[in-house]
């Protein structure tokens, strides 16, 4: 006799055996103020703190977010937004910042179930600025596993100190259990996420037939497989863009595009710029701060 295992026990599990930190980018910067960065759409979660002046967030469609001097703030991915610093008595400013996703059932990001946009307090913003200094530390000059054992354990702390933080959207966890169903077609779509692949084939996968899977699929995961597949496509175009000097057209093919007009209008409905023009974008915003 199989005794089935409670909700619970299945999330348990899934935590432990997906759950990863992936980090994307993080910098302590010294620069001009006031100043305004460009308008850009990333696919991760944001932490800052700005130490000398204000700092407003303008998010397209949706109010502004304002803080002061010493507060910071977590975006969640996939706004399109843009950072305007106000000027004080030094002409300068320093941000502490990391881009990051915790991921879970190989491409489910844990942002997307917490309350987010969420400003931080002085004392929040020092403490999550701390840990954006610690991953610039451990990702400069570290060996590759002593700096990724460094980076996962700040990481994990940050982790830690948000679900303190942060409240969990409602049905949350509900919500959770049902991507849990779906951790095979999810790590299907990981690994072959630049092939052609079909709902029939992703049906399979899962044990159901085309129709059901779709209408479930949707359910647990907020849009349609094929959907959800693209959505893949273009996180990982906006990597190769904002942190290679890969040619377009080796993007677009690489991420399953062999046509690349077809790529940029893809690219463009999602991400609100072309591809060349997103490039420009996280480039400009990287250069507008000097290390220190």
């Amino acid at each position: 006799m199989v005794i089935p295992c409670e909700p619970t026990d299945y999330l348990r599990q899934l935590f432990s055996e997906t759950l990863e930190f992936k980090f994307h980018s993080a910098g302590l910067y010294w620069m001009e103020a006031p100043a305004r960065e460009p308008w850009t759409c990333r696919p991760t979660t944001y932490v800052g703190q700005i130490e000398h002046s204000d700092d407003t967030v303008w998010i397209a469609g949706a109010e502004p977010l304002r803080f002061k001097a010493g507060e910071g703030v977590i975006l969640p991915p996939n706004l399109r937004l843009r950072h305007e610093w106000g000027g004080n008595a030094s002409g300068k400013t320093r941000i502490r910042w990391s881009h990051f996703q915790f991921l879970v059932a190989h491409s489910v990001d844990i942002a997307n179930f917490l309350e987010l946009p969420h400003l931080l307090s002085r004392d929040m913003a020092e403490r999550f600025g701390d840990f954006n200094e610690a991953l610039v530390a451990a990702d400069n000059g570290t060996p590759p596993l002593a700096a990724a054992v460094k980076m996962k354990r700040v990481a994990f702390e940050m982790l830690e100190l948000m679900l303190e933080r942060m409240p969990l959207k409602p049905r949350a966890m509900e919500a959770l259990e049902g991507v849990r169903r779906f951790e095979p077609v999810l790590e299907l779509i990981k690994r072959d996420y630049a092939k052609r692949l079909t709902v029939a084939g992703l049906a399979k996968r899962a044990g159901m037939s085309p129709s059901r899977f779709h209408a479930a699929f949707k359910a647990a995961l907020g849009a349609p497989p094929l959907d959800y597949v693209i959505g893949r496509r273009v996180e990982d175009a906006q990597r190769l863009l904002g942190f290679t000097t890969e040619p377009i057209g080796e993007v677009a093919a690489r991420c399953g595009y062999e046509d690349q007009l077809y790529f940029s209008k893809v690219f463009k409905a999602r991400v609100g710029s072309t591809p060349s023009e997103y490039r420009a974008e996280v480039q400009a915003s990287a250069g507008m701060g000097k290390a220190g």
